[in-house]
């Protein structure tokens, strides 16, 4: 094998996506379950081992996935019922997201009341609400040692709706 595609498939191998975390199956299913939503058909932010729904997009195109980016087909998903648990790092490209598009379905976000994302909340049709401890999240085998979420100590569901 040539020397740089070996170097190409170590670098791609040290790739680490710190945004890989994903909310406990039986709290998701307490969540779907108080906030009354219809059945979700859409994870837009998943990995294969971790989607919560049959359909998904992913961050790297995968056998599995519908298409990678959820941001650039959002024309695609108006007629799903999302599961929407972004990245913490794109939070607020999230909340325009959902807005450009008129996304529904439910809206996973840690409690940061001083975020700058945080007052965007408000301009979503949110029908109901649910706090969760922030113990339900898992992290993924790719995320780095010493990682911790300890910043934080609930998450808020947000069921949303189409706005009118």
């Amino acid at each position: 094998m040539p020397r740089t595609q070996l170097e190409q498939a170590d670098y791609l191998s040290k790739m680490v996506d710190i945004g890989d975390v994903h909310i406990a199956s039986h709290t998701f299913d307490q969540v779907v379950s108080v906030l009354g939503s219809p059945p979700l058909s859409f994870d837009c932010f998943a990995a294969q081992h971790n989607t919560k729904c049959k359909l998904f997009a992913t961050r790297w195109l995968d056998a599995h996935c519908q298409f990678s980016d959820a941001f650039s087909h959002g024309i695609h998903l108006k007629n799903h019922k999302c599961w929407i648990f972004p990245p913490f790092n794109i939070i607020l490209q999230t909340i325009q997201w959902i807005i450009r598009y008129n996304i529904t379905g439910i809206l996973l976000v840690p409690i940061t009341k001083g975020a700058s994302w945080w007052p965007m909340l408000s301009s979503l049709n949110t029908v109901a609400r649910l706090d969760v401890p922030v113990s339900c999240l898992i992290t993924g085998a790719r995320l780095p040692k010493g990682y911790t979420l300890s910043n934080m100590s609930h998450l808020r569901a947000l069921r949303i709706e189409k706005k009118r």
